[in-house]
């Protein structure tokens, strides 16, 4: 059984789900991106100023320093974020590939 809480929610999701299910990216249709630039909430003061002095230092754009932010992101939280996809779309019924592909469709 998987319990995943979430410090941002306040829900728990519990289900018995395969600890050992790899997602079959070859399931899951990706559409074309929009031309499209995150933007990130409200910095502090300090944490606006050490990005900027480290894109400075790297000698990269700001933008670019916020996209290895959120690919360090990703690749350091995405097996965390893939056992809630998976014990979601348990509860659903539906596998993880079709409840990736339900949420991307929902913000199409």
């Amino acid at each position: 059984m998987i319990k995943l809480e979430s410090s941002d929610e306040l829900d728990t999701i519990d289900c018995i789900v395969d600890e050992s299910y790899v997602m079959d990216w070859s399931k899951v249709d990706l559409p074309e991106v929009k031309p499209t630039r995150f933007q990130c909430g409200e910095l502090s003061r300090l944490d606006h100023w050490k990005i900027v002095v480290v894109s400075k230092l790297l000698k990269k754009s700001n933008a670019a320093m916020v996209q290895t932010a959120v690919y360090t992101y990703l690749s350091q939280h995405w097996e965390e974020h893939e056992k809630r996809l998976i014990a979601e779309a348990a509860a659903q019924g539906i596998t993880a590939e079709e409840m990736f592909q339900k949420l991307i469709k929902d913000d199409e």
